[in-house]
């Protein structure tokens, strides 16, 4: 059962692949690494070359993704026209049989199909600069060659390989992070010195490598936005954040707005026990200062547990004075979680400002130096 089953598939997969090589269709194949793209698409230039009257190989174009898979695709069409230059015509008729998957060729069909496919070999090593087959990257780099005015390039660039790119940015990455004080001074000054007080250098090194790795995406995201700013307007936008708040304003605000609830929940306290009395004294002395980031984190510790629960509640004799101070402790640690979400939001936002800004930066450096020296990478290409 099971040997039936990869026949069946066997001979299915040879069916495809022999449809997707047919010269006369245009084809889109979409698989799996080693499920035989390669195979499929030199059967479709021999079978190109067989079909012709009269063959013109400079007239065929094959485009591959890497130069591993342009060297793979000629070394298999070179290798497949010199074995049939030589071999006998039992043998020939067998490898003409399998390229067209088993179809049934009239004996005039395999007598015109052999005659060509012996003269192929020669002829292709006759075609002045042989069959066109390279990378996307060096076809598009062929055209701008030609064009290189109405590209808006440089006609004398040149092509900045992977490893001298990877160079070029880790070089640019160093500098980055050699000139952080100058920075601070200059353009990108906030987003440094966010940088500089809230990460590690090692962390914030390990930041710029993986800005570099995904340069290509966060480089599309960038070409999506006028400019950096509107990009910013943008990022606040989508992560729920206000652009023109400190963290300072959200304690301040939170401070100012519930002053009054603040002073009446420490005067109730204050009828309590020990416990509560503390909290009261604290209470009173945050509610006028708690604006200050350091000052807010105490405020946060008298309203909330670590466990995001109310931490005023009241003790006997606190809730024999007013029965209040338990919902008072409870709208004052929604109002809290609130502005906790919100200064966690704002942190979120300030953080991604500063490393796509740094990004923005590098990548703009980068362009730069590609400018100065007449240099074009893949991506440009």
């Amino acid at each position: 059962m099971l040997e039936d089953i990869k026949k069946i598939r066997g001979e299915t997969a040879s069916r495809q692949q022999y449809c997707a090589a047919a010269p006369n269709t245009s084809v889109w194949v979409e698989a799996s690494a080693g499920t035989g793209k390669t195979k499929v698409l030199s059967d479709r230039v021999l079978r190109l070359l067989l079909n012709a009257d009269n063959p013109k190989p400079e007239r065929i174009l094959c485009l591959t993704y890497t130069k591993a898979g342009a060297v793979e695709m000629k070394s298999r069409i070179f290798e497949r026209l010199s074995e049939w230059s030589v071999i006998n015509d039992s043998a020939l008729q067998k490898s003409l049989t399998e390229l067209f998957s088993g179809k049934n060729l009239s004996f005039e069909e395999m007598q015109k199909y052999m005659s060509r496919a012996r003269v192929l070999f020669a002829l292709l090593l006759d075609t002045a600069g042989g069959m066109k087959i390279q990378t996307i990257h060096g076809f598009c780099q062929e055209i701008l060659s030609r064009f290189p005015i109405e590209a808006g390039v440089s006609p004398y660039f040149e092509v900045i390989e992977t490893e001298e790119q990877i160079d070029i940015l880790n070089q640019i990455r160093r500098d980055l992070l050699n000139n952080a004080q100058i920075y601070r001074q200059g353009e990108n000054s906030a987003y440094m010195r966010y940088i500089t007080e809230n990460m590690k250098e090692d962390s914030f090194d390990k930041a710029l490598i993986e800005i570099i790795e995904n340069r290509s995406k966060l480089q599309k995201i960038f070409d999506n936005y006028a400019d950096f700013t509107d990009f910013e307007t943008d990022l606040a936008r989508k992560i729920g954040a206000d652009p023109n708040k400190l963290i300072a304003d959200f304690c301040n605000d939170f401070t100012k707005q519930n002053s009054a609830q603040l002073l009446l929940a420490a005067e109730i306290l204050s009828h309590g026990s020990k416990t509560d009395r503390e909290k009261s004294e604290g209470l009173k002395n945050l509610s006028v200062h708690g604006w200050r980031v350091s000052d807010f984190e105490n405020l946060k510790k008298l309203i909330l547990t670590e466990k995001q629960t109310p931490q005023i509640k009241g003790t006997k004799e606190s809730k024999l004075y007013n029965p209040r101070i338990t919902d008072i402790g409870q709208d004052l640690a929604n109002k809290m979680s609130d502005t906790l979400q919100k200064i966690k939001k704002q942190k979120l936002f300030f953080a991604s400002q500063a490393l796509f800004g740094i990004a923005y930066k590098l990548f703009d450096m980068y362009a730069e130096y590609k400018k100065k020296r007449a240099k074009l990478d893949y991506n440009d290409l």
